[in-house]
């Protein structure tokens, strides 16, 4: 309530998140991981292996990750490290769809940082990300990502490592999955880790935001 004729006037201000990128940063790519990962998915060692990360929850649009695959074709294969209240039903699309395998969740930071720099492609289905923690992660890993259009992962992928595409549409996403790896290809794709931010700079910017006068 203003007092002694002080207006007080409400202004929103985003300070974007960040990550502890410390194990994504330090994997290293693990041939012997890809290859018992790949051949989960009954493909062998010669296929792109795509990784995704993620609650399994409707608003992570799963579905679309699996469902893009058979659109790609027996040279691809889909790893999903996750847990969640749609898992029953995921397992069943997944069971149902050749070249997926659901590895479950996992406590072990520095493995699932391994199985990630171990991909050729990190994909992901949600646009209701407000920043895209596991996204980051993979670029921090140095894996070139694919985004949905919309969202807070689409933000954070630098567009010199990524792909977009129309979110919750499987043959949209296998086009752009497609479209990366010509570029990785033809040499026309940025590699390496990408800089990101980290939860430092979240909370020195929060502060210094709370410090202005």
């Amino acid at each position: 309530v203003p007092k002694q004729g002080i207006a007080l006037r409400a202004c929103a201000h985003a300070v974007p998140f960040g990550i502890d990128p410390g194990p994504f940063v330090e994997a290293e790519p693990d041939p012997s991981l890809r290859a018992e990962l790949l051949a989960k998915c009954g493909r062998p060692s010669a296929v792109a292996l795509l990784v995704a990360v993620c609650r399994l929850h409707p608003e992570k649009r799963v579905p679309v990750l699996i469902d893009a695959l058979p659109k790609l074709g027996p040279d691809y294969a889909l790893v999903i490290f996750g847990d969640g209240p749609s898992r029953d039903a995921i397992e069943k699309r997944a069971r149902a769809t050749e070249g997926v395998h659901l590895a479950g969740y996992t406590r072990d930071r520095p493995s699932l940082a391994r199985a990630v720099a171990s991909a050729d492609i990190f994909v992901h289905g949600s646009a209701a990300e407000t920043y895209g923690l596991v996204v980051a992660e993979a670029l921090a890993a140095g894996v070139p990502v694919v985004v949905p259009s919309a969202g807070g992962a689409a933000e954070v992928a630098d567009e010199a490592r990524s792909e977009r595409y129309t979110p919750g549409d499987p043959r949209a996403l296998a086009a752009a999955v497609r479209a990366l790896r010509a570029k990785r290809d033809e040499g026309a794709l940025t590699m390496g880790r990408q800089r990101v931010r980290t939860l430092d700079d979240h909370f020195r910017e929060l502060f210094e935001h709370y410090c202005k006068p």
